[in-house]
């Protein structure tokens, strides 16, 4: 009993001598944090930090009191200082620094998920979640420097049309991470949806750098050297995309239409212009492989098939397009076109006929 005694007077003395240490603002801002009276002990704390500006505990606890009130640019700034004093509680910062993160990140998450799902993206209740969105996602961003919160930021400025704030979240994404490949390909599409293709072309470049076949910076810098109109290396770069993702319908899809501008430009070589709708045609019959349920690869194929007086091929292109869009009115009058240079003129009648009555009933 006496040992019980002695061992319980002992902790009792250690306790009063460890809170005896505390100064009493910094105690009281303690017990009013964990009572929950957030206010009241920010009002300590604040007391405390100016008594005793060196003492890190205070400092602590004033950031503390301001994550319960969710002033989070004034807890990193009390936390800053805590471990500009010392790191006794390097610890607990980073602790409750990764908790308020998750807690705006998710909150930002689930703005964006809100605005989503909004019939009008275009409403002011869709644009001020957008911008609640943002607010959580900069807050998370400033308790701990994370990419996925600054490129949601982007995207949310983006769908917003604020430009500025956009592209300088799109800058930032490669200032954190300058050597992923995804970053400068993030600034290169921003840029390229802005327009501004000689941004993009240099961003994409760089993009390249990091990982040269990567099949999403190839296959936007082939688009952006298209509208530059540096067909050569639009043409070498779509080529590419093709061979490292020959699955992709997208790919020769572009290159298909690369080729058909080519062959339509003004004063084109009838050779090349030959050449260049072969090719045309050639792309569009590889993306019919790889999905023949589109109806736009089918149209453009059987037309240029015409223009090469290449009938009996349009022919077969032409029936299987019907095959899936049995009632669309170009497949049976280009059907007629092409049984009527073929000298097959029943044929080419009943066509125009199903033709002229498609075009009634709509």
């Amino acid at each position: 009993m006496k040992k019980f005694l002695f061992t319980f007077f002992v902790l009792l003395l250690t306790l009063i001598v460890i809170t005896g240490c505390r100064p009493p603002e910094i105690e009281s801002a303690a017990v009013e944090l964990n009572a929950q009276r957030y206010d009241t002990a920010l009002q300590y704390a604040l007391e405390a930090t100016q008594k005793y500006p060196d003492n890190a505990e205070a400092w602590y606890y004033l950031g503390s009191s301001y994550g319960k009130k969710d002033q989070y640019t004034d807890m990193v700034k009390a936390f800053e200082k805590s471990l500009s004093i010392n790191s006794n509680f390097a610890k607990q910062i980073e602790q409750e620094r990764m908790i308020y993160f998750q807690k705006s990140y998710n909150a930002g998450v689930g703005k964006y998920n809100l605005f989503v799902n909004e019939q009008d993206r275009s409403s002011a209740k869709a644009k001020e979640l957008l911008k609640e969105a943002i607010d959580k996602f900069e807050s998370a961003n400033l308790l701990k420097n994370d990419y996925s919160a600054v490129s949601l930021s982007a995207l949310c400025y983006s769908m917003l049309e604020d430009s500025v704030n956009a592209l300088k979240n799109y800058q930032l994404l490669t200032e954190m991470k300058p050597d992923t490949a995804a970053a400068w390909i993030a600034l290169g599409q921003y840029n390229f949806n802005l327009k501004d293709y000689e941004t993009s072309a240099q961003n994409l470049e760089k993009a390249l750098e990091i990982e040269p076949e990567n099949k999403d910076a190839i296959s936007l810098l082939a688009q952006v050297y298209d509208f530059l109109g540096n067909k050569e290396k639009a043409l070498t770069l779509y080529t590419k995309a093709i061979e490292l993702d020959p699955a992709e319908k997208a790919y020769p899809f572009n290159l298909g239409l690369l080729y058909f501008k080519m062959a339509t430009k003004e004063g084109v070589e009838e050779s090349l212009r030959d050449e260049y709708l072969q090719k045309c045609s050639d792309n569009f019959a590889r993306v019919i492989n790889l999905d023949p349920e589109i109806k736009e690869p089918y149209d453009i194929r059987s037309n240029v098939l015409i223009q090469l007086k290449q009938f009996d091929e349009a022919l077969v292109v032409l029936k299987q397009a019907l095959d899936y869009f049995p009632e669309e009115y170009a497949f049976w009058f280009n059907t007629g076109v092409v049984y009527n240079r073929l000298n097959r003129n029943d044929e080419a009648k009943k066509a125009f006929d199903k033709a002229e009555q498609i075009q009634k009933s709509n």
